[in-house]
This record gives C-alpha cells, structure tokens and sequence, in this order.
C-alpha cells in the first residue's frame, strides 16, 4: 500500500510520460492536478478510498479515481507500467534536449542503448551518434550544441509565491521519509525575496542518505547536478535549481542562519562568535571545558 505522496508521485509520473508520448495534453494535466490536490490532502486518504469518495476532491474524476485506488490497493499502476514498457528507460531525461523528438530517442536507445544526456554527449562526442539512422553529422553537431546549452545554467528565476509552493511541494514529499527530522527553506526563500533563482532546503536526519534517496523521487526532478554523501542539487521541470543539505539535528538551526544570511551578515556573526569562544556551526564553545550550549541559546548570545 502506497501513501497519498507516493501515489502523487505516480500520477505525476504519468502525467510526464504522457506529455513525452505526445498524447492529449489535457489528459497529462488532470494526472498534475490529480497529484497535486493529494499532495495538498488534510483528510484521511484510506477513509476516502474505502468510502468511494475519492471524486468528492477537486480535480478527481472516474479514471483518476480507479487509478488511485489501484495504486492504494496494489502499489501498483497498469497505465504507468504501460507507458514504462512502451517508452524506453531514459525518454524523461532525454526528452529535456530540444529538438529530440520520441522517434529519435527510441534509436538511440535501441542503436547506442542511450538513457543519459551523459551518455548522449559522450556518444555525440565520440561521433556514434551521426552513425544512427535519422542522425547525420549536422544533427549531431547540433545536438551536441544544444547539450551543452542545456548544461549551461541559465538563470531561472520563479515568483516568490511560486517558489514558496514549489518548496512546500518539496518538503512535503521529504516528509514522506521516516528518517527525516525536520527540514526548512534557506536562503533567498527564507528572506522571501521577490525573485528565487534557487530553492535551498536544510533537512537533518541521522540518515542522510535516505532523506535524499527521497528528494531523488520527488516527481518535479528532472536531473540531479550534484550529489554526495549530504548534499544533493537539481534541476526541477520548471528550470530552477533546488537543494537539499542533511545536517545533524544540533547544527540544524545554525545552518539555517548561515545558509540564509547575506555574506557581510554572516562574516560579522562570526567575529562576534569567535570574540566569545563559540562556534557559530554548531553552538559549542571554543573552549572544550565550557558546559556546550544549546545552538539557539548560543546565537541568541551574540546579539
């Protein structure tokens, strides 16, 4: 049995799948909105599929509901492993790369078993791909062209309401990780700025790695950039970058005043520090003889 996030995660899965395959576009956005109203869900998702009241929710019709209640009963979707056996395995990265329609994607992958846009600028650099039918050297050319236009950042900005929804999205779906502690906005989105070009997220946990095996599933990811044993950066379908930074639970208020402050803010936090022998990072003392304080107690002193 799935929870409402993990079902969301399916219907937007889908809904990304249809867009790829070209079918009706209305069809892709009611599985959006469909995840989107479970994503937002107060109530009791089990009471609603065992009531048959599913369709009571805005945006859930007839085949909306039989698929949640398919996934809730099963963990499984027949029209999501439809699409999966019928696209091949890396249609959604690759369908990111403009020009590369369906048609070509399936000769790449059934030609040079291409399912990476790094796999795709290593074959266009070692001249595979010109090789491929419905491929020349102009398109690969091109393609290559187009691979490293998309590499290169380009300064997505969203609104402030818009990313603020964004991040709740995020968070919602991390929450979804047993192993999460708690997790908040940093940066420009904590200082509500009137434009985000980054969602960044401080999240502790004693697990790190699940909690980012987390954020690698939320639906609206497209590719991850960076990745290591506590930090994870993406690229979200909107264009924006997000983050996500694992810390430990005593260092989590902290991090979150350092991952937001403006430099010149923070550089002065940090004289102030040391001048009184604590450690901005995590609030203990220089000095290892100092009964440690509570990292809250510990800012709170430097004003």
């Amino acid at each position: 049995m799935k929870d409402r996030l993990e079902i969301a995660a399916d219907l937007r899965a889908i809904a990304n799948l249809l867009r790829i395959k070209g079918e009706n576009p209305f069809k892709a956005q009611a599985y959006e909105r469909g995840a989107e109203t479970l994503e937002n869900l107060e109530g009791d998702l089990n009471t609603l599929v065992k009531q048959r009241r599913l369709k009571e929710l805005t945006g859930i019709g007839t085949a909306l509901a039989a698929a949640i209640e398919e996934i809730h009963g099963t963990g499984e979707c027949w029209l999501l492993q439809q699409l999966r056996e019928e696209l091949p395995r890396g249609a959604v990265e690759l369908s990111e790369i403009p020009g590369l329609s369906l048609k070509k994607i399936i000769a790449l992958d059934e030609t040079l078993h291409i399912e990476t846009i790094a796999d795709l600028k290593s074959a266009c650099q070692e001249g595979l791909v010109s090789k491929v039918t419905g491929f020349g050297l102009k398109s690969q050319a091109k393609l290559l062209a187009d691979i490293e236009k998309f590499e290169t950042p380009k300064g997505e900005f969203l609104l402030l309401p818009d990313a603020l929804e964004e991040a709740d999205r995020i968070m919602k779906h991390l929450r979804g990780c047993a192993e999460l502690t708690e997790a908040d906005v940093a940066g420009a989105l904590r200082r509500r700025k009137e434009m985000i070009g980054k969602i960044k997220i401080i999240a502790s946990s004693n697990q790190p790695k699940a909690v980012l095996d987390q954020f690698l599933h939320y639906p609206a990811l497209t590719r991850s950039v960076e990745l290591d044993d506590v930090h994870c950066a993406a690229r979200l379908a909107s264009g924006i970058r997000a983050e996500v930074d694992i810390v430990r639970r005593d260092d989590f208020i902290a991090t979150l005043l350092t991952r937001t402050g403006s430099g010149k803010h923070i550089g002065k936090l940090q004289h102030l520090a040391r001048e009184r022998g604590i450690k901005l990072l995590n609030g203990w003392p220089e000095n290892g003889n100092t009964t440690p304080k509570d990292p809250g107690e510990a800012l709170l002193s430097l004003f």
